[in-house]
């Protein structure tokens, strides 16, 4: 299987999926289906987990009749006046990745659509570079700019903080708190659906005989080492509390690049040849590189961020991690259009038990391993585990 059919296969697909997946997500904050999926996350541990306060079910259901109508919106939302919301949304790494990047983008593009808004689109933004590029995008006219991740941060920061700006809203995909009250953040709390990913690894290894699952990594942030830890204490969950998967081990390699196809390739390469029986590629563009040499090596794949099991073509796929912004941006959004953004704030951390789908599954999982993954969630919803102690850690996503 070519790395072009991979990629080819996964725009068409969400922007359908995640269309839907939006517009859900603004009514009513998903459901995954899972044993614990209406539990709240303790407030000790998780400090926002319920979801800010969505826009009227009236309002939500009936979008505009066209593009060219106007509207009237509450104060600080139409920030120029012109009856039209234009929403900017900024990205690292490429639109069409087939993961992280490509969910939210899709989902917000969609969300925008379905509702008469203009969503301008900017990726493969280096960070490095980031705080022009918002700026420029806060010259065209736009009432909101989301952040698309943490690594974004530092150029982000100083322009949600600019008074040359000050009407425009801003939000940071990012599970700390606000430095300043010219931006909010919100977050899936990635680390609670690593650890629940570290436990379905473990159980995949249990049911094969094997020992070894890789994570082929980017660069070295911490953020990045994060999920290496909550995949990592997931596994010795799963080895000391159930007696499985007992010889296993997680080897992680960083690249050094979210987007380089060619150190992705040699990096799960060079793991496969160690022995890798399941792969998990926290990556960027260079993630259908790993999915693909995984694929020609017979090696199951863990999906990034978002559910694939069971689409055609991938099915490589043997398991899910997900905790991707398209989960909960539409309700953000919403929140957004009905004046309820309160910038300074971090607005919600979205865990395993906030039913939006955060979390981990297994594509084709048999009763036993449900029931152990509904046991996990339900121990981390409860605050029996706490991720974040585990591996020493403040910041959640």
């Amino acid at each position: 299987m070519t790395h072009d059919r991979l990629r080819s296969w996964f725009p068409a697909r969400a922007a359908f999926a995640l269309l839907a997946l939006a517009l859900i997500a603004a009514g009513c904050g998903g459901d995954d289906g899972d044993a614990a999926d209406a539990a709240d996350e303790p407030p000790a541990t998780q400090p926002a987990e319920e979801a800010p306060a969505a826009a009227p079910a009236e309002a939500e259901e009936e979008p505009m009749e066209s593009p060219g109508e106007t509207m009237n919106f509450p104060p600080g939302v139409d920030v120029n006046g012109d009856g039209h919301i234009t929403i900017g949304h900024v990205v690292a790494g490429d639109r069409n990745d087939g993961g992280f990047y490509q969910g939210q983008v899709d989902a917000v593009v969609a969300f925008a659509e379905a509702n008469g808004h203009t969503a301008i689109v900017v990726d493969q933004i280096n960070p490095g570079a980031a705080r022009e590029a918002f700026e420029n995008l806060a010259r065209q006219g736009v009432d909101l700019i989301i952040g698309g991740g943490s690594e974004l941060r530092d150029g982000f920061i100083p322009v949600s903080d600019d008074p040359t700006f000050s009407d425009i809203n801003f939000i940071l995909v990012a599970g700390f708190p606000p430095t300043s009250g010219g931006y909010a953040t919100a977050a899936a709390n990635e680390n609670e659906a690593h650890f629940m990913g570290g436990v379905a690894a473990g159980l995949l290894l249990e049911r094969t005989g094997g020992t070894t699952a890789c994570i082929t990594a980017g660069p070295e942030l911490d953020f990045v080492k994060n999920m290496a830890a909550s995949m990592n204490a997931g596994l010795a969950h799963l080895q000391d509390g159930y007696g499985q998967a007992a010889e296993a081990e997680m080897l992680v390699t960083f690249t050094g690049d979210f987007e380089d196809a060619s150190l992705a390739q040699e990096a799960a390469t060079a793991q496969i040849n160690q022995g890798c029986e399941i792969i998990y590629p926290y990556l960027g563009g260079a993630l259908p590189a790993v999915w693909g040499t995984a694929a020609e090596s017979g090696v199951g794949v863990m999906a990034t961020s978002m559910d694939l099991c069971g689409i055609p073509d991938l099915g490589f796929m043997t398991m899910s991690i997900m905790y991707n912004p398209a989960l909960y941006l539409g309700e953000i959004i919403s929140s957004f259009l009905s004046g309820g953004l309160s910038e300074g704030e971090l607005l919600a951390i979205y865990g395993v038990g906030s039913g939006t789908g955060v979390g981990a599954k297994l594509c084709d999982a048999s009763a036993d391993e449900q029931s152990i993954l509904d046991e996990v969630r339900a121990a981390i919803s409860g605050g029996e585990i706490d991720v974040n102690a585990l591996i020493g850690t403040e910041v959640s996503g």
